[in-house]
């Protein structure tokens, strides 16, 4: 029975795991006091960059050891940290257990993209309370034009911005005070991204600067070839012209043609009816403005024009029953 037993512990000895050089190393490092591993730490801290030197295996050999006493030495004090504080974890547990706690589920603006022209004050109050509620940190985009959700801007998308609308809007700023400081940083040097011609209140506009250079940028100046300025075909002043020598630039470097039409730019007006005409002079006489005749009364064919249709009518046809 006995030489079985022997049998069996020998066969089964086989199958035992023996333990590593690096869990007989971690042994051995638990055996020591924490002085011991301190100065020994500092021993092989100042060895690795020589041993590294020598080739890879002796500095990762050095190195990993450095690296296991060390680790013992972290997890010594962190032992005595726990025992002097008992209850260290238990704030850290709570807050873990919160990541996995399921939040209320923040409720859906229940409003229309743009509001009409009847409810316009009505849905910025409500679009205003809801940001309030449910995402305060968002609140004070509905106060500045610089936002894709300013208030005075959705309201004129989805109707038209009205005195009333704005007294109405300036009623409402008024219950959110830090909102609208917070807006008017967001707007505060931004005017190259705001159009200054969008409606809402003057006040959130302030602040906004332009600095903005009259003279072509560097860029330009190298990118843009031949490029040239005519101060008389001021195309905002008389777009005429400019149309003009578009014409003329279509027709080079051949063709001519006369710089202006026989109107030109001239406002132009024509009488149908001698009802026309009688409206057309009394305009002129209250403006006190005269107009010349360009052409005759009443509209006529020229005398080349065809009357006669060239086709001769077919006469062996036969009348339908």
């Amino acid at each position: 029975m006995r030489a079985n037993e022997f049998i069996n512990e020998g066969i089964f000895g086989m199958f035992k795991k023996k333990p590593s050089p690096r869990d007989a190393m971690r042994e051995k490092l638990a055996t020591m006091s924490t002085e011991e591993l301190r100065a020994l730490w500092k021993e092989y801290k100042d060895r690795i960059p020589s041993a590294r030197a020598s080739g890879s295996l002796v500095g990762g050999a050095v190195s990993d050891y450095a690296t296991a006493i060390k680790s013992e030495i972290d997890k010594r004090a962190f032992e005595a940290f726990k025992k002097a504080n008992p209850d260290w974890d238990k704030g850290m547990n709570e807050g873990i257990f919160d990541m996995f706690k399921k939040k209320p589920k923040k409720p859906e603006l229940d409003l229309p993209r743009w509001p009409s022209r009847t409810n316009a004050n009505e849905w910025m109050a409500a679009k205003a309370d809801y940001y309030a509620q449910h995402d305060p940190s968002n609140l004070p985009n509905l106060f500045s034009p610089a936002s894709g959700d300013y208030l005075p801007l959705a309201v004129h998308v989805g109707s038209s911005w009205t005195p009333e609308n704005l007294q109405f809007y300036r009623e409402l700023k008024k219950q959110y005070p830090e909102a609208v400081a917070k807006a008017k940083d967001i707007t505060t040097g931004i005017a190259g991204r705001v159009s200054l011609s969008r409606v809402g209140d003057n006040a959130d506009f302030h602040g906004m600067s332009i600095s903005e250079s009259s003279k072509l940028r560097k860029s330009a100046k190298k990118a843009i070839p031949g490029m040239t300025a005519n101060a008389g075909l001021d195309n905002n002043n008389n777009p005429y012209l400019a149309y003009r020598f578009g014409m003329a630039l279509a027709a080079a470097p051949g063709g001519d043609m006369d710089p202006k039409g026989e109107i030109g730019s001239n406002f132009t007006m024509v009488d149908y009816t001698d009802v026309d005409t009688e409206m057309r002079k009394h305009a002129e006489k209250v403006i006190g403005h005269s107009s010349v005749q360009k052409t005759g009364k009443g509209s006529h064919e020229l005398d080349s024009t065809h009357k006669t249709s060239p086709i001769q009518p077919r006469r062996d046809y036969r009348k339908s029953k």
